[in-house]
Protein backbone atom coordinates (compact mmCIF):
# COMPACT_ATOMS: atom_id res chain seq x y z
CA UNK A 1 0.00 0.00 0.00
CA UNK A 2 1.20 3.26 -1.15
CA UNK A 3 1.72 6.30 1.61
CA UNK A 4 -1.32 8.33 0.20
CA UNK A 5 -3.27 4.93 -0.25
CA UNK A 6 -2.91 4.68 3.84
CA UNK A 7 -5.18 7.84 3.38
CA UNK A 8 -8.34 5.78 2.20
CA UNK A 9 -9.35 5.41 6.13
CA UNK A 10 -9.34 8.98 6.90
CA UNK A 11 -13.21 9.66 7.36
CA UNK A 12 -13.46 6.59 9.44
CA UNK A 13 -10.47 7.69 12.01
CA UNK A 14 -12.91 9.82 14.31
CA UNK A 15 -15.53 6.42 14.40
CA UNK A 16 -13.70 3.58 15.23
CA UNK A 17 -9.96 2.54 16.67
CA UNK A 18 -8.27 1.68 12.99
CA UNK A 19 -5.53 0.16 15.00
CA UNK A 20 -7.64 -2.57 16.80
CA UNK A 21 -9.87 -2.94 13.76
CA UNK A 22 -6.94 -3.73 11.59
CA UNK A 23 -6.20 -6.49 14.39
CA UNK A 24 -9.60 -8.14 14.18
CA UNK A 25 -9.49 -12.21 13.97
CA UNK A 26 -12.67 -12.42 11.36
CA UNK A 27 -13.66 -16.26 10.12
CA UNK A 28 -16.97 -16.75 7.81
CA UNK A 29 -19.07 -19.48 7.18
CA UNK A 30 -21.83 -20.72 5.17
CA UNK A 31 -23.63 -18.96 2.25
CA UNK A 32 -21.10 -18.01 -1.11
CA UNK A 33 -22.93 -15.16 -1.75
CA UNK A 34 -23.24 -13.00 2.02
CA UNK A 35 -19.89 -14.05 2.60
CA UNK A 36 -18.49 -12.13 -0.52
CA UNK A 37 -20.62 -9.59 0.36
CA UNK A 38 -19.51 -9.30 4.04
CA UNK A 39 -16.05 -9.87 2.66
CA UNK A 40 -16.30 -6.68 0.51
CA UNK A 41 -17.34 -4.66 3.63
CA UNK A 42 -14.21 -6.00 5.97
CA UNK A 43 -11.92 -5.70 3.17
CA UNK A 44 -13.43 -1.63 2.78
CA UNK A 45 -12.90 -0.58 6.37
CA UNK A 46 -9.77 -2.15 6.68
CA UNK A 47 -10.43 -5.56 9.00
CA UNK A 48 -7.43 -7.75 9.01
CA UNK A 49 -5.07 -5.57 7.16
CA UNK A 50 -2.87 -5.41 10.52
CA UNK A 51 0.15 -7.85 11.03
CA UNK A 52 -2.26 -9.40 14.02
CA UNK A 53 -5.62 -9.13 12.33
CA UNK A 54 -7.11 -11.91 10.07
CA UNK A 55 -9.61 -12.64 7.76
CA UNK A 56 -10.92 -16.86 7.00
CA UNK A 57 -13.02 -17.98 5.09
CA UNK A 58 -14.99 -21.88 5.31
CA UNK A 59 -15.17 -22.52 1.55
CA UNK A 60 -18.20 -23.58 0.00
CA UNK A 61 -18.73 -26.85 -1.40
CA UNK A 62 -18.51 -24.82 -4.94
CA UNK A 63 -15.28 -23.61 -5.11
CA UNK A 64 -15.91 -21.52 -8.52
CA UNK A 65 -16.74 -17.92 -7.54
CA UNK A 66 -17.84 -16.95 -11.13
CA UNK A 67 -21.39 -16.76 -10.53
CA UNK A 68 -20.88 -14.56 -7.05
CA UNK A 69 -22.61 -11.09 -7.60
CA UNK A 70 -20.24 -9.37 -5.06
CA UNK A 71 -16.92 -9.98 -6.48
CA UNK A 72 -17.11 -7.08 -8.91
CA UNK A 73 -15.86 -4.73 -5.51
CA UNK A 74 -12.91 -6.18 -5.90
CA UNK A 75 -12.46 -6.38 -9.60
CA UNK A 76 -14.07 -7.22 -12.81
CA UNK A 77 -16.39 -10.03 -12.87
CA UNK A 78 -14.64 -12.37 -15.51
CA UNK A 79 -11.34 -12.01 -13.38
CA UNK A 80 -11.90 -13.79 -10.67
CA UNK A 81 -12.97 -17.65 -11.18
CA UNK A 82 -12.13 -19.47 -8.14
CA UNK A 83 -11.80 -18.66 -4.20
CA UNK A 84 -8.10 -19.25 -4.38
CA UNK A 85 -7.78 -16.18 -6.36
CA UNK A 86 -9.34 -13.21 -3.61
CA UNK A 87 -5.79 -13.84 -1.96
CA UNK A 88 -3.61 -11.98 -4.69
CA UNK A 89 -5.92 -9.97 -4.84
CA UNK A 90 -6.99 -8.80 -1.41
CA UNK A 91 -3.46 -8.99 -1.04
CA UNK A 92 -2.50 -6.26 -3.21
CA UNK A 93 -5.57 -4.27 -3.18
CA UNK A 94 -5.50 -3.88 0.45
CA UNK A 95 -3.11 -5.85 2.08
CA UNK A 96 -5.19 -8.53 3.79
CA UNK A 97 -4.07 -11.89 4.21
CA UNK A 98 -6.98 -14.65 3.46
CA UNK A 99 -6.96 -17.53 4.87
CA UNK A 100 -9.48 -20.80 3.92
CA UNK A 101 -8.77 -22.39 7.66
CA UNK A 102 -11.41 -21.45 10.49
CA UNK A 103 -9.64 -20.55 13.41
CA UNK A 104 -10.23 -20.82 16.69
CA UNK A 105 -9.27 -17.53 18.55
CA UNK A 106 -12.30 -15.28 15.71
CA UNK A 107 -15.34 -13.78 15.79
CA UNK A 108 -17.54 -16.36 14.03
CA UNK A 109 -20.22 -15.10 11.32
CA UNK A 110 -22.25 -18.07 9.98
CA UNK A 111 -24.65 -17.41 6.86
CA UNK A 112 -27.57 -19.38 5.71
CA UNK A 113 -30.70 -18.85 3.35
CA UNK A 114 -32.76 -21.07 6.32
CA UNK A 115 -30.91 -24.22 6.49
CA UNK A 116 -28.96 -24.98 9.72
CA UNK A 117 -25.72 -26.63 9.03
CA UNK A 118 -24.94 -27.17 12.64
CA UNK A 119 -21.63 -24.44 12.67
CA UNK A 120 -21.21 -23.31 16.29
CA UNK A 121 -20.85 -19.24 15.56
CA UNK A 122 -21.03 -16.02 17.23
CA UNK A 123 -23.41 -14.05 14.83
CA UNK A 124 -26.15 -15.99 12.62
CA UNK A 125 -26.86 -14.04 9.20
CA UNK A 126 -29.85 -15.35 7.57
CA UNK A 127 -31.59 -14.46 4.05
CA UNK A 128 -34.36 -15.90 2.47
CA UNK A 129 -36.79 -14.96 0.12
CA UNK A 130 -37.46 -10.96 0.57
CA UNK A 131 -36.18 -11.26 4.33
CA UNK A 132 -33.31 -10.79 6.16
CA UNK A 133 -32.38 -11.49 9.79
CA UNK A 134 -29.49 -11.32 12.44
CA UNK A 135 -29.27 -13.19 15.04
CA UNK A 136 -27.35 -14.50 18.35
CA UNK A 137 -28.87 -17.77 18.00
CA UNK A 138 -29.58 -20.09 14.92
CA UNK A 139 -32.78 -19.41 13.71
CA UNK A 140 -35.57 -22.07 13.38
CA UNK A 141 -39.11 -21.99 11.07
CA UNK A 142 -42.46 -23.25 11.24
CA UNK A 143 -41.79 -24.80 7.58
CA UNK A 144 -39.95 -24.52 5.19
CA UNK A 145 -38.27 -20.86 4.04
CA UNK A 146 -39.61 -19.91 -0.13
CA UNK A 147 -35.50 -19.71 -0.83
CA UNK A 148 -36.49 -18.86 -4.63
CA UNK A 149 -35.01 -15.97 -6.33
CA UNK A 150 -35.99 -12.41 -5.58
CA UNK A 151 -35.37 -8.79 -7.50
CA UNK A 152 -33.76 -7.55 -3.89
CA UNK A 153 -32.36 -10.20 -3.19
CA UNK A 154 -28.39 -8.42 -3.57
CA UNK A 155 -29.58 -5.92 -1.92
CA UNK A 156 -30.60 -7.73 1.30
CA UNK A 157 -27.26 -9.63 0.90
CA UNK A 158 -25.94 -6.36 1.03
CA UNK A 159 -27.57 -4.67 3.75
CA UNK A 160 -27.09 -7.77 5.83
CA UNK A 161 -23.78 -8.20 5.65
CA UNK A 162 -23.68 -4.17 6.70
CA UNK A 163 -25.68 -4.99 9.78
CA UNK A 164 -23.33 -8.50 10.61
CA UNK A 165 -19.77 -5.75 10.37
CA UNK A 166 -21.76 -3.54 12.34
CA UNK A 167 -22.36 -5.67 14.98
CA UNK A 168 -18.67 -7.30 15.15
CA UNK A 169 -17.30 -3.79 15.56
CA UNK A 170 -19.55 -3.50 18.69
CA UNK A 171 -18.73 -6.79 19.39
CA UNK A 172 -14.91 -6.42 19.39
CA UNK A 173 -15.18 -3.34 21.08
CA UNK A 174 -13.60 -1.15 18.39
CA UNK A 175 -16.14 1.40 18.15
CA UNK A 176 -15.69 4.99 19.97
CA UNK A 177 -17.13 5.96 23.02
CA UNK A 178 -17.53 9.68 21.31
CA UNK A 179 -17.39 10.57 17.67
CA UNK A 180 -14.61 12.70 15.83
CA UNK A 181 -16.32 13.85 12.51
CA UNK A 182 -12.99 15.27 11.23
CA UNK A 183 -8.68 15.08 12.02
CA UNK A 184 -6.17 17.35 10.24
CA UNK A 185 -2.99 18.64 10.90
CA UNK A 186 -2.36 22.68 10.85
CA UNK A 187 0.43 24.64 10.13
CA UNK A 188 0.84 27.10 12.80
CA UNK A 189 2.41 30.64 13.04
CA UNK A 190 2.28 33.69 15.13
CA UNK A 191 1.97 37.17 13.74
CA UNK A 192 2.48 40.00 16.00
CA UNK A 193 0.73 43.31 15.86
CA UNK A 194 -1.74 42.21 13.05
CA UNK A 195 -5.32 41.71 13.82
CA UNK A 196 -7.07 38.34 12.68
CA UNK A 197 -8.08 39.82 9.63
CA UNK A 198 -5.26 41.42 8.27
CA UNK A 199 -3.40 38.67 9.15
CA UNK A 200 -5.04 36.10 7.00
CA UNK A 201 -4.46 38.82 4.08
CA UNK A 202 -1.07 39.51 4.31
CA UNK A 203 -0.24 35.75 4.71
CA UNK A 204 -0.57 32.51 2.36
CA UNK A 205 1.28 29.23 1.94
CA UNK A 206 2.03 26.46 -0.43
CA UNK A 207 -1.13 24.76 1.49
CA UNK A 208 -4.10 27.31 0.60
CA UNK A 209 -5.16 30.28 2.90
CA UNK A 210 -5.15 30.63 6.57
CA UNK A 211 -7.38 31.15 9.73
CA UNK A 212 -6.76 33.27 12.62
CA UNK A 213 -7.85 34.17 16.23
CA UNK A 214 -6.51 37.03 18.25
CA UNK A 215 -3.91 36.18 20.65
CA UNK A 216 -5.27 35.76 24.36
CA UNK A 217 -3.20 38.96 24.87
CA UNK A 218 -4.17 41.24 22.01
CA UNK A 219 -0.95 41.59 20.93
CA UNK A 220 -1.80 39.67 17.65
CA UNK A 221 -2.63 37.16 16.03
CA UNK A 222 -2.69 33.15 15.44
CA UNK A 223 -2.67 31.77 11.57
CA UNK A 224 -3.45 28.22 10.98
CA UNK A 225 -2.84 26.73 7.53
CA UNK A 226 -4.58 23.50 7.07
CA UNK A 227 -1.62 20.88 5.79
CA UNK A 228 -3.78 18.86 2.39
CA UNK A 229 -4.50 14.96 3.75
CA UNK A 230 -1.80 13.78 0.74
CA UNK A 231 0.79 15.88 2.37
CA UNK A 232 -0.20 14.42 5.97
CA UNK A 233 1.54 11.21 7.70
CA UNK A 234 -1.04 8.99 8.18
CA UNK A 235 0.47 8.10 11.52
CA UNK A 236 -0.22 11.79 12.70
CA UNK A 237 -4.23 11.91 12.39
CA UNK A 238 -4.34 8.49 14.64
CA UNK A 239 -2.21 9.90 17.63
CA UNK A 240 -5.90 11.45 19.21
CA UNK A 241 -6.68 9.47 21.37
CA UNK A 242 -10.15 8.82 22.77
CA UNK A 243 -11.43 5.91 24.58
CA UNK A 244 -14.17 2.89 23.10
CA UNK A 245 -17.20 1.41 24.08
CA UNK A 246 -17.15 -1.51 25.87
CA UNK A 247 -17.61 -4.65 24.13
CA UNK A 248 -21.41 -5.92 23.28
CA UNK A 249 -22.63 -8.54 24.61
CA UNK A 250 -25.72 -9.76 22.93
CA UNK A 251 -28.60 -12.24 24.99
CA UNK A 252 -29.38 -15.88 23.25
CA UNK A 253 -32.20 -14.32 21.93
CA UNK A 254 -31.43 -11.40 20.56
CA UNK A 255 -32.52 -11.11 17.11
CA UNK A 256 -32.83 -8.15 14.35
CA UNK A 257 -34.92 -7.42 10.99
CA UNK A 258 -32.64 -6.22 8.77
CA UNK A 259 -34.64 -5.76 5.27
CA UNK A 260 -38.03 -4.39 4.36
CA UNK A 261 -40.33 -7.02 5.10
CA UNK A 262 -41.17 -7.58 9.21
CA UNK A 263 -40.84 -11.19 10.56
CA UNK A 264 -42.87 -12.50 13.17
CA UNK A 265 -42.17 -15.30 15.37
CA UNK A 266 -44.91 -18.25 16.92
CA UNK A 267 -45.21 -19.01 20.39
CA UNK A 268 -42.27 -21.30 20.53
CA UNK A 269 -39.81 -18.42 19.08
CA UNK A 270 -39.83 -19.89 15.05
CA UNK A 271 -40.24 -17.68 12.02
CA UNK A 272 -43.34 -18.23 10.55
CA UNK A 273 -42.76 -18.40 7.05
CA UNK A 274 -44.55 -16.10 4.71
CA UNK A 275 -46.22 -16.59 1.79
CA UNK A 276 -44.75 -13.73 0.42
CA UNK A 277 -44.35 -14.12 -3.95
CA UNK A 278 -41.67 -11.80 -5.17
CA UNK A 279 -40.79 -11.63 -8.99
CA UNK A 280 -37.00 -12.45 -9.68
CA UNK A 281 -36.59 -8.94 -11.60
CA UNK A 282 -38.79 -5.99 -13.34
CA UNK A 283 -39.02 -5.91 -16.70
CA UNK A 284 -38.19 -2.45 -17.68
CA UNK A 285 -36.48 0.48 -15.37
CA UNK A 286 -35.76 4.14 -16.44
CA UNK A 287 -34.16 5.66 -13.55
CA UNK A 288 -31.52 8.88 -12.43
CA UNK A 289 -29.42 8.51 -9.62
CA UNK A 290 -28.63 12.06 -7.79
CA UNK A 291 -24.99 11.30 -6.25
CA UNK A 292 -22.87 8.52 -6.98
CA UNK A 293 -20.85 9.00 -4.08
CA UNK A 294 -21.09 6.98 -0.72
CA UNK A 295 -24.97 5.71 -1.47
CA UNK A 296 -24.98 5.76 -5.24
CA UNK A 297 -22.10 3.77 -5.50
CA UNK A 298 -23.91 0.89 -3.83
CA UNK A 299 -27.70 1.65 -4.55
CA UNK A 300 -26.74 1.51 -8.39
CA UNK A 301 -25.11 -1.78 -8.95
CA UNK A 302 -27.82 -3.67 -6.61
CA UNK A 303 -30.89 -1.55 -8.41
CA UNK A 304 -29.42 -2.84 -11.70
CA UNK A 305 -29.25 -6.66 -10.50
CA UNK A 306 -33.03 -6.92 -10.54
CA UNK A 307 -33.82 -5.31 -14.08
CA UNK A 308 -33.96 -6.97 -17.36
CA UNK A 309 -30.93 -5.22 -18.86
CA UNK A 310 -32.36 -4.97 -22.33
CA UNK A 311 -35.04 -2.59 -20.83
CA UNK A 312 -32.90 -0.26 -18.27
CA UNK A 313 -31.56 3.37 -18.85
CA UNK A 314 -29.79 5.06 -16.05
CA UNK A 315 -28.47 8.45 -15.61
CA UNK A 316 -25.82 9.01 -13.17
CA UNK A 317 -25.41 12.80 -12.15
CA UNK A 318 -23.09 13.73 -9.46
CA UNK A 319 -20.97 17.49 -9.37
CA UNK A 320 -17.95 16.05 -7.58
CA UNK A 321 -15.09 17.21 -10.44
CA UNK A 322 -12.77 14.06 -8.59
CA UNK A 323 -12.69 10.58 -6.75
CA UNK A 324 -10.60 11.25 -3.25
CA UNK A 325 -8.24 8.67 -2.13
CA UNK A 326 -10.58 8.65 1.19
CA UNK A 327 -13.59 8.29 -0.86
CA UNK A 328 -12.52 4.44 -1.15
CA UNK A 329 -13.23 3.47 2.37
CA UNK A 330 -17.16 3.18 1.31
CA UNK A 331 -17.56 4.25 -2.20
CA UNK A 332 -17.33 0.48 -4.31
CA UNK A 333 -17.51 1.95 -7.12
CA UNK A 334 -13.88 3.25 -7.55
CA UNK A 335 -10.71 1.79 -6.88
CA UNK A 336 -7.30 4.03 -6.79
CA UNK A 337 -7.20 3.74 -10.56
CA UNK A 338 -10.18 6.56 -10.37
CA UNK A 339 -8.43 8.69 -7.97
CA UNK A 340 -8.58 12.40 -10.14
CA UNK A 341 -11.42 11.24 -12.24
CA UNK A 342 -14.74 13.14 -12.17
CA UNK A 343 -17.13 10.12 -10.54
CA UNK A 344 -20.14 10.48 -12.33
CA UNK A 345 -18.20 9.32 -15.71
CA UNK A 346 -16.46 6.97 -13.50
CA UNK A 347 -19.59 5.35 -12.06
CA UNK A 348 -20.67 5.01 -15.32
CA UNK A 349 -17.50 3.30 -16.83
CA UNK A 350 -17.54 0.89 -13.89
CA UNK A 351 -21.02 0.16 -14.31
CA UNK A 352 -20.40 -1.06 -18.00
CA UNK A 353 -17.45 -3.37 -16.39
CA UNK A 354 -19.64 -4.97 -14.43
CA UNK A 355 -23.03 -5.26 -16.37
CA UNK A 356 -21.32 -5.05 -19.65
CA UNK A 357 -20.64 -2.35 -22.02
CA UNK A 358 -24.46 -2.07 -23.88
CA UNK A 359 -25.47 -1.30 -21.01
CA UNK A 360 -27.72 1.95 -21.87
CA UNK A 361 -26.05 4.36 -19.20
CA UNK A 362 -25.44 8.32 -19.16
CA UNK A 363 -23.12 10.40 -17.13
CA UNK A 364 -23.76 14.01 -16.35
CA UNK A 365 -21.62 15.63 -13.94
CA UNK A 366 -23.79 18.63 -13.24
CA UNK A 367 -25.37 20.23 -9.57
CA UNK A 368 -28.99 20.11 -9.59
CA UNK A 369 -30.46 23.70 -8.47
CA UNK A 370 -33.24 25.70 -8.65
CA UNK A 371 -33.04 26.54 -12.42
CA UNK A 372 -33.85 22.73 -13.09
CA UNK A 373 -37.29 22.97 -11.20
CA UNK A 374 -38.45 25.59 -13.54
CA UNK A 375 -39.94 25.81 -17.02
CA UNK A 376 -37.20 27.07 -19.40
CA UNK A 377 -38.37 30.69 -21.31
CA UNK A 378 -36.70 30.48 -24.58
CA UNK A 379 -35.96 34.54 -24.93
CA UNK A 380 -35.12 35.62 -28.86
CA UNK A 381 -35.25 39.49 -29.03
CA UNK A 382 -36.49 42.16 -26.91
CA UNK A 383 -37.55 43.93 -30.20
CA UNK A 384 -36.82 44.29 -33.66
CA UNK A 385 -33.47 45.77 -33.15
CA UNK A 386 -31.80 44.30 -30.31
CA UNK A 387 -31.00 40.38 -29.54
CA UNK A 388 -29.92 38.92 -26.21
CA UNK A 389 -27.95 35.67 -25.47
CA UNK A 390 -28.50 33.29 -22.43
CA UNK A 391 -25.17 34.23 -21.21
CA UNK A 392 -25.81 38.02 -21.33
CA UNK A 393 -29.51 36.85 -19.87
CA UNK A 394 -28.13 35.40 -16.72
CA UNK A 395 -24.66 37.43 -16.57
CA UNK A 396 -22.08 34.74 -16.49
CA UNK A 397 -19.72 33.66 -19.57
CA UNK A 398 -20.04 30.03 -19.73
CA UNK A 399 -22.92 28.65 -19.47
CA UNK A 400 -23.78 24.85 -18.37
CA UNK A 401 -25.16 22.27 -20.88
CA UNK A 402 -28.34 21.29 -18.79
CA UNK A 403 -29.88 19.54 -21.45
CA UNK A 404 -28.64 15.99 -20.47
CA UNK A 405 -29.50 16.78 -16.90
CA UNK A 406 -32.80 17.80 -17.99
CA UNK A 407 -33.62 14.81 -20.54
CA UNK A 408 -33.17 12.59 -17.44
CA UNK A 409 -35.55 14.41 -15.35
CA UNK A 410 -38.17 14.19 -18.21
CA UNK A 411 -37.64 10.44 -18.97
CA UNK A 412 -37.09 9.06 -15.30
CA UNK A 413 -39.89 6.73 -13.93
CA UNK A 414 -38.14 6.93 -10.28
CA UNK A 415 -35.46 8.89 -8.83
CA UNK A 416 -32.58 7.42 -5.73
CA UNK A 417 -31.60 11.11 -3.62
CA UNK A 418 -28.14 9.53 -3.02
CA UNK A 419 -26.84 13.06 -1.21
CA UNK A 420 -25.18 14.67 1.69
CA UNK A 421 -27.27 18.01 -0.08
CA UNK A 422 -30.39 18.53 1.63
CA UNK A 423 -31.14 21.35 -0.96
CA UNK A 424 -30.59 19.24 -3.80
CA UNK A 425 -32.47 16.36 -2.23
CA UNK A 426 -35.36 18.70 -2.39
CA UNK A 427 -34.94 19.99 -5.47
CA UNK A 428 -34.90 16.45 -6.69
CA UNK A 429 -38.16 16.01 -5.00
CA UNK A 430 -39.25 19.03 -6.54
CA UNK A 431 -38.64 17.35 -9.92
CA UNK A 432 -40.20 13.96 -8.70
CA UNK A 433 -44.16 15.61 -8.11
CA UNK A 434 -43.70 17.62 -11.49
CA UNK A 435 -43.36 14.59 -13.20
CA UNK A 436 -45.28 12.38 -11.03
CA UNK A 437 -42.49 9.68 -10.01
CA UNK A 438 -41.48 8.49 -6.83
CA UNK A 439 -38.35 9.87 -4.90
CA UNK A 440 -36.47 7.27 -2.76
CA UNK A 441 -34.76 9.16 -0.26
CA UNK A 442 -31.32 8.33 1.75
CA UNK A 443 -29.09 9.54 3.81
CA UNK A 444 -26.14 8.75 6.14
CA UNK A 445 -23.72 10.06 8.65
CA UNK A 446 -21.32 8.24 10.73
CA UNK A 447 -23.59 5.15 12.11
CA UNK A 448 -26.40 6.92 11.75
CA UNK A 449 -29.05 6.12 8.58
CA UNK A 450 -32.31 6.70 6.87
CA UNK A 451 -33.92 5.69 3.90
CA UNK A 452 -37.68 6.25 3.21
CA UNK A 453 -39.93 6.46 0.17
CA UNK A 454 -41.77 10.04 -0.44
CA UNK A 455 -44.81 9.69 -2.98
CA UNK A 456 -48.61 10.11 -3.01
CA UNK A 457 -48.83 13.62 -0.53
CA UNK A 458 -45.49 13.35 1.09
CA UNK A 459 -42.80 15.36 -0.15
CA UNK A 460 -39.59 16.85 1.93
CA UNK A 461 -41.32 20.30 3.31
CA UNK A 462 -44.15 18.12 4.54
CA UNK A 463 -41.36 15.32 6.34
CA UNK A 464 -39.42 17.92 7.47
CA UNK A 465 -40.23 21.89 7.07
CA UNK A 466 -39.64 24.25 4.84
CA UNK A 467 -36.27 25.51 6.58
CA UNK A 468 -35.14 22.22 6.87
CA UNK A 469 -35.94 21.49 3.42
CA UNK A 470 -34.16 24.02 1.57
CA UNK A 471 -31.48 24.63 4.09
CA UNK A 472 -28.43 25.00 1.80
CA UNK A 473 -25.32 23.53 4.40
CA UNK A 474 -22.33 21.85 2.48
CA UNK A 475 -22.41 18.72 4.38
CA UNK A 476 -19.74 16.86 2.77
CA UNK A 477 -17.13 14.10 2.74
CA UNK A 478 -14.71 16.21 0.57
CA UNK A 479 -12.08 18.50 2.69
CA UNK A 480 -14.08 21.72 1.32
CA UNK A 481 -17.75 20.94 3.03
CA UNK A 482 -18.47 23.39 5.78
CA UNK A 483 -19.21 20.16 7.87
CA UNK A 484 -17.25 17.36 6.61
CA UNK A 485 -18.76 14.10 8.11
CA UNK A 486 -17.26 11.04 9.08
CA UNK A 487 -18.17 7.96 6.87
CA UNK A 488 -18.05 4.24 7.08
CA UNK A 489 -18.77 1.32 4.63
CA UNK A 490 -21.22 -0.18 6.90
CA UNK A 491 -23.74 2.91 6.85
CA UNK A 492 -23.43 3.88 3.57
CA UNK A 493 -23.77 -0.24 2.14
CA UNK A 494 -27.22 -0.39 4.43
CA UNK A 495 -29.13 3.23 3.03
CA UNK A 496 -28.12 2.33 -0.46
CA UNK A 497 -28.90 -1.16 -0.31
CA UNK A 498 -32.20 -0.64 0.94
CA UNK A 499 -32.57 2.62 -1.29
CA UNK A 500 -32.10 -0.15 -4.24
CA UNK A 501 -34.54 -2.37 -2.61
CA UNK A 502 -37.09 0.27 -1.91
CA UNK A 503 -37.01 1.19 -5.35
CA UNK A 504 -37.51 -2.68 -7.34
CA UNK A 505 -40.01 -2.73 -4.93
CA UNK A 506 -42.19 0.32 -5.76
CA UNK A 507 -41.35 -0.14 -9.62
CA UNK A 508 -42.73 -3.68 -8.88
CA UNK A 509 -45.74 -2.82 -7.21
CA UNK A 510 -45.08 -4.77 -4.30
CA UNK A 511 -46.92 -3.49 -1.12
CA UNK A 512 -46.83 -4.87 2.32
CA UNK A 513 -43.23 -3.66 3.41
CA UNK A 514 -41.45 -0.74 5.48
CA UNK A 515 -41.24 2.62 3.51
CA UNK A 516 -39.01 4.24 6.12
CA UNK A 517 -36.37 2.87 7.88
CA UNK A 518 -33.37 3.66 10.32
CA UNK A 519 -30.15 2.76 11.04
CA UNK A 520 -28.45 3.66 14.20
CA UNK A 521 -25.19 2.12 14.84
CA UNK A 522 -26.03 -0.88 13.08
CA UNK A 523 -29.75 -1.33 14.69
CA UNK A 524 -32.51 -1.01 12.13
CA UNK A 525 -36.10 0.07 12.66
CA UNK A 526 -39.24 1.51 11.71
CA UNK A 527 -39.44 5.06 10.78
CA UNK A 528 -42.77 5.99 9.56
CA UNK A 529 -42.95 8.24 7.03
CA UNK A 530 -45.58 11.09 7.52
CA UNK A 531 -46.00 14.60 6.86
CA UNK A 532 -45.81 17.50 9.68
CA UNK A 533 -49.27 18.24 11.24
CA UNK A 534 -49.20 22.15 10.78
CA UNK A 535 -47.75 21.83 6.83
CA UNK A 536 -50.83 22.00 5.10
CA UNK A 537 -51.55 21.90 1.27
CA UNK A 538 -50.56 19.86 -1.74
CA UNK A 539 -46.87 19.11 -1.78
CA UNK A 540 -46.72 20.41 -5.33
CA UNK A 541 -48.10 23.92 -3.97
CA UNK A 542 -45.26 23.64 -0.84
CA UNK A 543 -41.87 22.46 -2.01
Amino acid sequence: MTYSEEHRYHRQLGLIDQDAVSSMKVSLGGDAQLVMATLTQLACAGVGTGPEGSISIRLPQENRLENNRHSWVFTAPNKLEIWGDLTMILKESHDISLDFSLKSDTTHIEFSRGEDNGEDADLYATIWHGQAVLSKSPLKFDDTPNISPSLIDASLEVALAAAAVQRLFAMNGVIKENMLSDTWVTLTGRADGLMPDEAVKQYSSIHGGATATLLPDGSGSLLRFRIALESTPPELLKGIIHSCTMPELLSNDWLMEVGPFPVELNKQGEVICSKLKLPAQINSANILVLGTGGLGSWATPLFVSGVNLENLNISLVDADSSVDIHNLNRQVLYTPKEVGIPKAPAAAVRIGEIFGEDLNITAIQNRLEQRHTTPVIEVEKLDDHVSISLDELVGIEDVIDDKPLNEAIEKMDIALACLDNQFARTMLNKCCISNSVPMINGGGEAFSGVVEVLENGTCMTCRYGKDAAYTQEIISCQETGTRPVASIVTTTAWVGAMQAALALLNLAGIKGHREGMSWDNGIVQDRPVGGLPWIKGECSCHI
